[in-house]
């Protein structure tokens, strides 16, 4: 062998020592920072959807799901986008994006729910970490399969050097496939098994891969969803196999009225007593019945006490009446019941800035901020309402702290 060949052979050895593959990819802090850097573009440059209806539906949808999962004190986002693709995504550090197409691709909330437990497992299994790890050892194999090919070529065999080359690229090819098959099957199955947990028929999931299969059909261009979850026969037969049902569609009245707020045309029209009270409330605001609106919303409230949009419309309603420091503390409310919504504290922060109420923006836009991932215009929002005095100087000061704590670990 010549001593060039073994020194392109020491350099790639050096070089296979510097991956370091044992390492277990990125770290959970790393993937928080990820999560919060890609929410923020993500409320910065996407047409976000802020209707009450569908954020509660989809917040409803989801909160169980991760309840009944491993995910545990870490921040979640969830972001609904305005656009008619079918498509949904899970990108590490908690964030969860969904079009609006989602809905109008299913025919019923457990098809929905489906797609959410899917994604929800890609989170909870960690899956983006992962797949950096296989790539560290992936990386590391192809190296090490070069280095083979070099010393046959070298050597005095260009023949064989380049079929060891060739061979090389195809097996790691076929491992990358693999693994990407590998967590799509592992987040199928533990998808099932969260939509039973949540309340949910996990037959729902057979029913929309079957809705995700007629669409790809009918559709001249690949799906953006199906582009990182191919729909297969198997895929569908697996599931199929694991729930014991063939995935019948059922519509369901709410689910029709959710369709309708996003133009989708639905044959039922009632939606049941939820949809009753959001439909007379929301007709008692274009009437500016505000006190109607508030009577309606505190009967409403004894059966669906977090409902997002009787809650926001009941909010609107007490701001109308001045009653805005009551308005806030509804907002409030609905924006710890649903954690991982940004919206209603952005509903507060608009209001407090409408009527003039410094501190009271201050201290919202910082918690909406926190929402969004930004934890920079967070910080800077809250040493503004802490340097404002008043009890609401102690809550800024106190998500300072909090603010400071998140970032050392």
């Amino acid at each position: 062998m010549t001593r060039y060949a073994i020194a392109m052979i020491l350099r790639i050895l050096a070089l296979l020592l510097s991956l370091n593959v044992a390492t277990s990819g990125a770290s959970t802090r790393e993937e928080r920072d990820i999560g919060r850097d890609f929410a923020r573009q993500l409320y910065q440059s996407a047409d976000i959807e802020t209707d009450p209806v569908l954020l509660g539906a989809l917040s409803r949808l989801t909160l169980p799901l991760i309840q009944a999962s491993e995910w545990r004190d870490e921040p979640l986002y969830l972001i609904l986008i305005d656009n008619p693709e079918l498509n949904a995504f899970a990108a590490p550090g908690g964030v969860i994006g969904v079009h609006t197409g989602l809905f109008s691709a299913a025919r019923q909330s457990d098809q929905v729910a489906s797609v959410l437990a899917h994604e929800i497992a890609h989170l909870t299994q960690r899956h983006f970490g992962r797949r950096q790890e296989d790539s560290k050892r992936l990386q590391a194999a192809y190296l090490a399969g070069t280095l083979v090919a070099l010393a046959a070529g070298l050597g005095g065999d260009p023949t064989l050097g380049t079929a060891t080359l060739s061979a090389t690229q195809a097996a790691t090819i076929d491992q990358v496939l693999s693994f990407s098959r590998a967590h799509e099957r592992e987040a199928d199955q533990l998808g099932l098994e969260l939509l039973a947990k949540a309340g949910h028929d996990p037959a729902a999931m057979v029913g929309m891969f079957k809705r995700m299969q007629d669409q790809q059909r009918l559709s001249s261009q690949p799906l953006p969803y199906l582009s990182t979850h191919p729909v297969s026969v198997e895929r569908i037969a697996d599931t199929q196999a694991r729930t014991g049902k063939t995935g019948a569609e059922g519509g369901d009245a709410e689910f029709s009225y959710w369709l309708s707020r996003i133009g989708t045309p639905s044959a039922t029209q009632s939606g049941g007593d939820r949809v009753g009270y959001q439909q007379a409330i929301e007709a008692a605001l274009t009437a500016q019945d505000w006190d109607g609106v508030v009577a309606i919303a505190s009967d409403a409230r004894f059966s669906f006490p977090n409902d997002l949009a009787i809650g926001v419309w009941e909010a609107q309603a007490l701001d109308r009446l001045d009653r805005t420091a009551d308005a806030l503390a509804r907002l409030e409310a609905l924006s710890q019941h649903h954690r991982a919504l940004a919206q209603p504290y952005v509903w507060a922060r608009d209001m407090a800035r409408l009527r003039g109420w410094t501190p009271e923006f201050n201290f919202y836009a910082g918690m909406a901020a926190i929402r969004q991932g930004d934890s920079d215009e967070a910080q800077r929002f809250f040493n503004s309402a802490a340097s404002q005095g008043g009890a609401i100087a102690a809550r800024a000061k106190a998500q300072l702290r909090a603010l400071e704590f998140n970032h050392s670990r």
